[in-house]
């Protein structure tokens, strides 16, 4: 019986894992933060009975609670306060709106929507930056008459590999800026030239899966039907002002989180934007999911799943870079990008050249989640945009554009980390 009760976390991690990689428990209407939260629940609960409730439990919980990383969940929360003013000054639509005034062929479209979105994505986390464009994006494909399933194929793998640019660009990257000690500066340096080449190779794949869909040489003149999107340039000049001073504070060597809390914190200084409709955009599932999953992954590390898993990888860490770059790989496709650093954390710091493997770490991970739908919450955001308005961009359309592009970028992104670093 005791023997049985020693599993007892082994079984509710790898379920808890499971669960959130497929997203969803039917019949129950409940998402992956639903489930991390639900999850690290059970665990604390499961935690505190089996150190025998009382002062032994309360501590037993302690330990798990203190798994939670408060940096990392203020830089989130911060940098999301900053998109969320953005979109209220009218700025994603602006920009939108100006792509359009290009009058571009289809395929231009498609580049300019993945390195619009690879920007922004970098500046601001990646899902936000979904979020805000996918429903812009797919206007912009009806007021020209042409397929949206392209353009947000691109939107999503975009600002998938753009957000690798920077330590602030997805929810994993932003992790590990609070845990590794990897500097903010040298990071986004390093990654320009692989962010860029896997942008073009990602634009080269889908134009040519698509290549019936963008055959037009140029798109028809159109005359702006409506008025304009409405602009209140105060605040967005105020918004790109804070989002500048974040970045030079942290180039100059200042705390992301710190910075990041300065920067939100002149935006909620206001007279005109109440911040109570600043909080009601922000998207408060991502927080709650990480705060779930800290949870979860501290428990897995004391389980008997992690101690094996781990007496596997570290020697297959220790052989070379494409061997971590297919683990971290295989990883998250199954389980995620965002668990999938969590769990390969504690290993990072056991190899020869931890800068490397952070570094690593962070540019596969992300650019992994354009192997599949499931790699990435971006993509089933998009997926969610496009479903919502009668389009349907499924499993095959994503591995098709993302998987060959997927490992030519990772193994691009590899051979210049070694030859770099």
């Amino acid at each position: 019986m005791n023997c049985v009760i020693t599993w007892v976390p082994d079984i509710l991690v790898v379920l808890a894992l499971v669960a959130i990689a497929v997203g969803r428990i039917r019949p129950l209407r409940i998402n992956r933060a639903g489930i991390a939260f639900t999850s690290a629940t059970l665990i604390l609960l499961a935690a505190y009975l089996m150190a025998g409730g009382g002062r032994e439990g309360q501590q037993a919980m302690s330990s798990l609670l203190g798994e939670i990383n408060a940096p990392t969940l203020l830089l989130l929360v911060s940098m999301m306060i900053l998109a969320t003013n953005l979109s209220l000054s009218g700025f994603f639509s602006l920009v939108v709106r100006k792509i359009h005034q290009l009058r571009l062929s289809p395929r231009m479209l498609l580049w300019w929507v993945m390195l619009v979105s690879g920007i922004f994505s970098a500046l601001f986390i990646n899902d936000t930056a979904v979020i805000m464009l996918a429903p812009l994006i797919i206007q912009l494909c009806r007021k020209l008459s042409i397929d949206p399933r392209p353009q947000l194929l691109g939107l999503a793998m975009g600002s998938n590999t753009g957000s690798a640019l920077t330590l602030v660009g997805n929810p994993q990257n932003i992790l590990i800026a609070g845990i590794s000690g990897l500097s903010f500066g040298r990071y986004t340096l390093v990654m320009v030239l692989p962010v860029f080449l896997s942008l073009a190779v990602s634009w080269t794949c889908i134009t040519l899966i698509f290549r019936n869909s963008l055959a037009a040489s140029c798109l028809p003149t159109r005359t702006d039907t409506g008025n304009p999107p409405r602009a209140y340039r105060p605040l967005m000049y105020k918004s790109l002002l804070s989002l500048g001073g974040f970045f030079i504070a942290v180039l100059a060597g200042m705390n992301a989180a710190l910075a990041a809390l300065l920067a939100a914190s002149v935006l909620l200084v206001t007279r005109r934007l109440a911040p109570s409709r600043v909080f009601q955009g922000i998207d408060w599932t991502l927080p709650v999911f990480f705060c779930g999953l800290f949870v979860i992954t501290g428990a897995a590390r004391s389980t008997h799943v992690f101690q094996y898993l781990e007496t596997v990888l570290l020697p297959l860490f220790a052989r070379n870079e494409l061997y971590q770059a297919g683990i971290i790989s295989v990883f998250s496709q199954f389980i995620s990008n965002v668990p999938t650093v969590m769990l390969l954390s504690p290993i990072m710091v056991t190899v020869a050249d931890p800068e490397l493997a952070w570094t690593l770490l962070a540019a596969v991970s992300t650019m992994a989640g354009n192997l599949t739908i499931l790699g990435s919450v971006a993509n089933l955001l998009v997926a969610e945009a496009a479903k919502s308005q009668g389009m349907e961009i499924g499993f095959m359309d994503f591995l098709k554009a993302g998987f060959f592009s997927s490992i030519i970028s990772i193994v691009l992104t590899v051979f210049w980390l070694q030859l770099l670093m």
